[in-house]
């Protein structure tokens, strides 16, 4: 056991990698194929732990990643203004708004926690996107999505759409995990923020690094438009950093889900999306220029 390991920092770096999952799912068009890999230096049974309350979480957790429709956009309009603020609100309602005079009938808006905060604001994606024309597979891309990126209290957002109940499921869990499974420092505060990067090269590599444990996610997505986002998105948030640096992960301790990346059909999704700009707290930037 790793003597420097608390409770905290164990908390923090599951949310690091479940961040860093719901990043990967900010598109719910978009099945992306993953690389996922995990390295301990200290302590194997903490990276064990981590690995399996980080699943435990994704799979209980239905607040990281919620879609809506245009319909359910308009009748919570009023909240959502609240929560992500009016000029952000207005900026989407214009999209939808055109899209709907063009005739689209499929418009929908998916809201990804990318950055958690606990007692705080949380760095939110909020992507907007014509459903239909997407799943068309014209190449129409950059004319039928936009992507914003805002702060939102996730305990506020989860209260408007009666997620609190799973999110609270979720970290329940985790608690259970190093109550009944690990021995770990008591401490209510994390000793060091959990390190995110975003490597800034063509591998499309996502990580964490926390006390000798290191964790690696490759979005491996076909479509270089939604890589470039995913890029965006990340280094645009408070919680990510750039990095050139390589991780390695030995094979004997490595766990890789792999699948293709390809258009998927959601049970569920949400809004319309234009053109190739990500818009921060109400500025729009264009891709690729961070």
């Amino acid at each position: 056991m790793s003597a420097e390991f608390t409770k905290a920092d164990f908390v923090k770096s599951v949310l690091a990698m479940v961040d860093l999952h719901n990043l990967s799912v900010m598109y719910p068009f978009v099945e992306a194929g993953h690389d996922l890999e995990t390295k301990s230096e200290s302590d194997v049974s903490i990276a064990i732990a981590l690995k399996s309350c980080f699943q435990d979480f994704i799979d209980t957790d239905k607040s990281g990643s919620h879609v809506l429709t245009a319909d359910d956009w308009h009748s919570e309009k009023a909240a959502l203004t609240k929560l992500i603020g009016s000029e952000t609100t207005e900026k989407v309602d214009t999209w939808l708004s055109m899209k709907m005079l063009e005739g689209s009938t499929d418009l929908q808006i998916a809201f990804s926690r990318i950055n958690t905060v606990l007692d705080g604001e949380s760095d939110y994606t909020v992507a907007v996107y014509d459903h239909a024309a997407i799943m068309d597979l014209k190449g129409e891309w950059e004319s039928n999505r936009k992507l914003f990126l805002c702060k939102i209290r996730h305990s506020d957002f989860n209260a408007l759409f009666n997620l609190n109940t799973s999110f609270h499921a979720a970290m329940q869990k985790v608690a259970q995990t190093f109550t009944g499974r690990l021995s770990l420092l008591d401490s209510e505060e994390a000793s060091s923020e959990i390190r995110k990067c975003c490597h800034v090269d063509p591998t499309n590599r996502y990580s964490i690094s926390e006390k000798g444990m290191k964790f690696k996610l490759r979005i491996d997505a076909t479509f270089p438009e939604i890589n470039r986002d995913y890029s965006t998105a990340a280094l645009a948030s408070g919680g990510f950093s750039a990095s050139s640096s390589d991780l390695t992960v030995q094979k004997a301790e490595k766990r890789v889900v792999k699948q293709e990346q390809k258009i998927k059909k959601p049970e569920k999704v949400v809004s319309a999306a234009e053109s190739s700009e990500v818009v921060i707290n109400g500025k729009s930037f264009l891709m690729g220029s961070f």
